[in-house]
């Protein structure tokens, strides 16, 4: 089993506990981060500015750091990301065994770097799959390199969990590789109805990979046993490929 999880807009420059992982690995994509950064570094404050939809603040915090990307230190990417999922994952709290289990399972799909393990070096930035550049879209700039390489990563025989919002997974529930995905949804039950409430979605997402690490599960059918926060499976609702957690 294999996990997808999304990237986050919010970045720390370390949150890394010392002593863990004295060897970063290389982004599988590193060329072409270095590729779509060089498209960025030639864009003026105000081409920048329009680009993101960003406040004078935030678009000089993302022009420094497309400015200073080639000098700036390598931090492992599971520590880097700061968002809603990851700060539900809590993985300061991994052992040792779980953040190898970590770097072998999880994937997390990058707007710069395409694809990313744990243990991967990476420098912060902004930059997501619905950025247009001079060479298009950023998202189909990555589609046929993320699904080649889950093809070459993945064997046939596993299944991918996906745990990442649809801006990044489309990108292979779209493929060839779509029968392999097994989708987890996450439903409030407000006033008689179902709602998905995105910032309780993606601590859920958070919460669930977490968990998974923790325990070191290898059979996706344990993930259907998990219950947290109050989120349960719900068969009611539930495909081969998509699954529901209600509370």
């Amino acid at each position: 089993m294999k996990i997808l999880v999304s990237p986050t807009k919010t970045m720390a420059s370390d949150r890394t506990p010392a002593g863990l992982f004295p060897e970063l690995g290389r982004p599988g994509f590193a060329p072409e981060a270095d590729t779509l950064i060089r498209e960025l570094q030639p864009l003026d404050f105000g081409t920048l500015k329009k680009l993101f939809k960003t406040s004078e603040r935030l678009t000089q915090k993302i022009q420094d750091q497309i400015r200073g990307f080639n000098l700036a230190d390598p931090k492992p990417a599971l520590f880097v990301f700061q968002g809603e999922a990851f700060k539900a994952m809590n993985p300061q709290k991994f052992t040792l065994d779980q953040l190898e289990y970590a770097n072998d399972t999880l994937h997390i799909l990058s707007g710069l770097y395409g694809v990313l393990r744990a243990k991967d070096g990476i420098k912060p930035y902004r930059l997501d799959f619905n950025t247009t550049l001079s060479m298009g879209l950023v998202k189909h700039f990555w589609q046929e390199k993320i699904v080649s390489y889950f093809k070459n990563q993945v064997p046939q025989n596993e299944i991918i969990l996906n745990l990442a919002s649809n801006e990044y997974s489309c990108v292979l529930k779209c493929s060839p590789l779509g029968d392999r995905i097994i989708t987890l949804h996450f439903l409030e039950r407000e006033n008689g109805n179902l709602k998905n409430l995105s910032v309780r979605a993606k601590q859920a997402r958070g919460l669930f990979a977490g968990e998974i690490i923790r325990k070191k599960l290898t059979d996706v059918r344990d993930v259907k046993k998990i219950i947290l926060s109050d989120y349960e499976y719900t068969k009611d609702l539930s495909s081969r490929t998509e699954w529901f957690f209600v509370r």
